[in-house]
């Protein structure tokens, strides 16, 4: 998986007994020279992946390091599974998937609704390779049988009208003021707003100390934010922190630039 890359993934299939190996990840795609490493090293079966607003970078995809992966995966033989859940807040709609330039011959596509519609509605749909599919229809069976009717011909009817289309586009615009002004807030507190981020929920920032200790301090001052270690399979202490540009409020911004200040003239 991606490093950064969404901890309840790794944790969920560490918790099953699976080896989770990260590759890092840029603002281009994952680092091909490491990913061949990890596929020589470890031959993994599969790569769980966002290609379009990375959580927690919102970095995009870009064509040849797609082109790139996609070719390793043919010379190691494995799938990859691509988690779109957050392409809706992307006003592009046309963002490059490894789905697109595979057409599915080893890429699972999975995508929901449970962010762009209510967070209560958990519908989602997976897009898989020919070969797979009657196990997974034996494996959704036999696990959860169904998801609710009623919540599927909600998100059936949202989706294919244009209310649903016309609130993405009140979300997209004011996911774009909240970026610009995430942006003039750190500037303020001196701390680089990352010059490849897409306009989606979340900000990939870098504190330059210990975020780990830094997420303790704000939780005993009633915040709760998610450090960098979070997103690394093996917990490995990060300065990274991870902020949601739609709740993150001016309020604790003050209190980070006040919690750098001090640990900063401390050093």
């Amino acid at each position: 998986m991606d490093g950064p890359g969404w901890y309840w993934t790794s944790s969920t299939l560490q918790q099953q007994g699976y080896q989770v190996v990260s590759v890092e990840r840029d603002h281009q795609g994952p680092n091909i020279e490491q990913m061949r490493q990890v596929l020589e090293e470890y031959r993994p079966k599969l790569y769980i992946t966002n290609s379009v607003l990375h959580n927690p970078t919102s970095y995009n995809l870009q064509p040849a390091r797609a082109h790139q992966v996609l070719n390793l995966m043919h010379e190691y033989d494995v799938c990859i599974f691509e988690d779109d859940l957050y392409a809706a807040f992307l006003p592009d709609e046309t963002p490059l998937r490894y789905a697109n330039i595979d057409q599915f011959e080893r890429v699972f596509y999975a995508t929901g609704f449970s962010k762009s519609m209510a967070s209560g509605w958990r519908v989602g749909m997976l897009v898989s390779p020919d070969k797979f599919i009657n196990q997974i229809l034996k494996l959704k069976t036999l696990s959860n049988m169904t998801s609710s009717e009623f919540g599927e011909r909600v998100v059936y009817r949202l989706w294919t009208q244009g209310k649903y289309r016309r609130q993405l586009k009140k979300v997209h615009q004011k996911l774009y003021i909240a970026h610009q002004d995430m942006r003039d807030a750190l500037f303020k507190i001196g701390i680089t707003y990352p010059e490849h981020t897409n306009p989606g929920i979340f900000v990939w920032i870098d504190t330059g100390v210990d975020s780990g200790k830094l997420a303790l301090e704000a939780y005993k001052e009633g915040w709760l934010v998610a450090p960098g270690q979070l997103f690394d399979p093996k917990a490995e202490a990060s300065t990274y922190l991870r902020l949601n540009v739609a709740t993150t409020s001016h309020e604790f911004l003050k209190w980070l630039d006040v919690y750098l200040n001090q640990v900063n003239n401390y050093l």
